[in-house]
């Protein structure tokens, strides 16, 4: 069986809280590296045994692949999916090296939460959509 929390880091720790008896065996805490700590620590201050691995690291590039610059230039792009802030907050800082600003009016940000939409607020998108929950079936639904 698979149940989502259908939320955030809290609704996650409190899904365990529900549904996982802290006396049992620990909870196997899977992310990339420098994600959990928070989930973890908030899972321990509710009684559970908690192992924490990283399984992946998402390294950010230092600039823009050419291949993005010229779909954003010629205006092949109609909507980017933001799947956290961190990534939001990344890709505005691309697009501002570039220089590409003006290039993003004429597409749609998609964003999973509040956080990463607000994190590209600061570029002139056509609009700024969020996801109704933060899945990524509630993600696609949003393309245009």
């Amino acid at each position: 069986m698979v149940t989502s929390a259908d939320g955030d880091a809290r609704a996650l720790a409190a899904l365990a809280d529900r549904t996982c008896d802290f006396r049992g065996a620990p909870l196997l805490l899977v992310t990339g590296r420098g994600q959990g700590e928070a989930l973890a620590t908030d899972l321990r201050l509710r009684g559970f045994r908690v192992i924490r691995r990283a399984v992946y690291a998402a390294m950010p590039v230092p600039t823009l692949p050419e291949t993005a610059r010229q779909a954003l230039e010629g205006g092949d792009v109609t909507a980017a999916l933001f799947f956290s802030a961190e990534t939001a907050r990344h890709f505005v800082q691309l697009i501002r090296r570039a220089r590409l600003h003006e290039a993003v009016r004429t597409v749609d940000a998609l964003a999973i939460g509040q956080p990463a939409a607000m994190a590209l607020k600061v570029l002139p998108w056509r609009r700024i959509r969020v996801a109704a929950r933060p899945t990524q079936d509630a993600m696609l639904a949003l393309l245009p």
